[in-house]
């Protein structure tokens, strides 16, 4: 279980959790788990996340080598990271 406090989550050990990194998480479980390549409107609504705040992770992700994009297709799929 978690609960909000304050300027962030903890869960219900006490610790603290951070939302970004929790959002990223959930972005590279869906996408690990589709096996196929995904648009960022499509993440955005199976993660419940907010068209902008998916993209972001979305492309920071990328960055980082944990997801590749085609620009072609504008489509994320799992990378090499």
């Amino acid at each position: 279980m978690q609960f909000y406090m304050g300027n962030g989550m903890v869960d219900d050990t006490g610790q603290k959790l951070v939302p970004a990194v929790q959002n990223a998480m959930s972005i590279l479980r869906l996408v690990a788990a589709q096996g196929r390549p995904m648009g960022a409107t499509q993440i955005a609504r199976e993660t419940g996340l907010n068209v902008s705040s998916a993209f972001n992770i979305l492309r920071t992700l990328s960055h980082e080598g944990l997801l590749s994009f085609d620009p072609a297709a504008k489509t994320y799929r799992m990378g090499m990271g």
